[in-house]
């Protein structure tokens, strides 16, 4: 895309990608991270929350200068500051090519951070070509819309680009322009270290023909790389045609008392299936740049264990249950087994004349907990029916799907 840096030291880091360069404009993100520990919270009820303002001025081709209010909220302070979290934000701003000074200021009662980058845009030569790179904590799948949401995927920004400290897998978003929509192409990736050499490449995507733009996502992990700086190189081939892009990062080597592995990282906010009701409604109400310090304190107060239970669990769902256009967590066997483990005893009842067949899981160790699934479809998707737990509501038509032999 050939959007250059200049960087000015700040207590705060931020980091810019352009996309899709349309009508000599380009759409550019900006993305910041500042501590927790620079703002003054206040504690309400059992959340600590601060009130800050946002200042932004950039100056060249267009100058822009506004500012707005924010809130932050942390679960524990002690804990936020102890792991140097940080607040997560993103500004998206439409610029024409050419010269640019950002500069973003935050102010916290009588506390004021400042950063700014000098930055430069140029327009894209015909043909094939990508935008940035915007590196991240975490990228997913998501039908939900706000800030950290683009093409269909939820992207937590990492404007540090720092990975190994707490983020042993490197995400990376790019988009892909004028790609011949008739014929396949390649995407690889390779890691070069401070010397230039190389460190890691991955095998090649073969990838099939079907549009002339689109977006692309990588997930590698970085959990053995010594510290270090390195560079991330994306190309893409389609015939005798390559476009490339890069983006530097750095590795940080921290020994924490809670580190979560790749494998765990991919799991542990599926706190749904585990968390109480009271947990998640005040999960689902925190900011994203809230979540992740929420996780953390969770898992530090459940354990490992309860962590290893969870993914052995989803992975037994997800290979057990699946349906057409459904994953096996997200049926309703996929949630019961996830959230209540393997039954004691399961009772399989088949098709009958005024009946669909069904199973009844038993929990005997936890009190004679009873769930009856049925087919209704008959396509071999099972649906909660009956249940003897307020926490899991019974179908109000039950009757007409259960044998009442099967309640016995």
């Amino acid at each position: 895309m050939g959007i250059f840096f200049l960087i000015i030291f700040s207590r705060f880091s931020i980091d810019i990608a352009g996309f899709n360069v349309q009508d000599s404009f380009c759409r550019c993100e900006v993305y910041t991270s500042m501590p927790y520990s620079e703002l003054s919270y206040q504690k309400e009820e059992n959340i600590f929350k601060s009130d800050f303002k946002v200042k932004l001025n950039l100056s060249g081709d267009k100058e822009i200068t506004k500012e707005w209010n924010k809130i932050s909220y942390i679960s524990s302070y002690i804990s936020a500051n102890k792991r140097k979290l940080h607040i997560l934000d993103q500004i998206n701003l439409l610029l024409k090519p050419g010269e640019y000074n950002l500069k973003i200021e935050i102010v916290s009662d009588s506390n004021i951070n400042n950063v700014q980058k000098s930055f430069k845009i140029e327009l894209p030569s015909k043909g094939l070509y990508l935008s940035d790179i915007q590196l991240a904590t975490k990228i997913e799948c998501t039908d939900s819309s706000g800030k950290f949401i683009k093409n269909g995927l939820r992207i937590i920004p990492n404007p540090q680009c720092i990975f190994g400290r707490r983020y042993s897998v490197l995400y990376a978003y790019s988009e892909i322009y004028n790609l011949n929509p008739e014929n396949n192409y390649e995407v690889s990736y390779s890691i070069l270290n401070e010397a230039g050499e190389l460190v890691q490449k991955l095998s090649p995507k073969l990838l099939p023909e079907g549009s002339e733009d689109v977006t692309e996502v990588a997930e590698i992990d970085v959990e053995n790389f010594e510290e270090g700086k390195y560079l991330l190189k994306i190309e893409v081939s389609q015939g005798k045609i390559t476009a490339s892009e890069e983006k530097n990062f750095n590795i940080v080597k921290v020994i924490e008392k809670e580190k979560f592995t790749a494998e765990e990282l991919k799991y542990y906010g599926l706190i749904k299936y585990i968390a109480s009701s009271k947990e998640l409604d005040f999960y689902n109400k925190l900011p994203d740049e809230a979540k992740p310090n929420f996780l953390v304190d969770f898992w530090e107060k459940a354990g490992k264990e309860l962590l290893y239970n969870l993914i052995e669990r989803v992975k037994h769902a997800d290979n057990t249950f699946a349906n057409v256009g459904e994953l096996g967590r997200d049926s309703d066997m996929g949630r019961i087994w996830i959230r209540y483990g393997k039954p004691d005893e399961i009772e399989q009842y088949p098709y009958e004349v005024e009946y669909n067949s069904c199973e009844k899981w038993i929990y005997f160790r936890q009190g004679g907990i009873t769930f009856i699934f049925v087919d209704k479809s008959d396509y071999g998707r099972y649906e909660l029916m009956y249940s003897n737990i307020p926490q899991e509501p019974t179908n109000p038509n039950y009757e007409k799907w259960v044998n009442p032999e099967t309640l016995e």
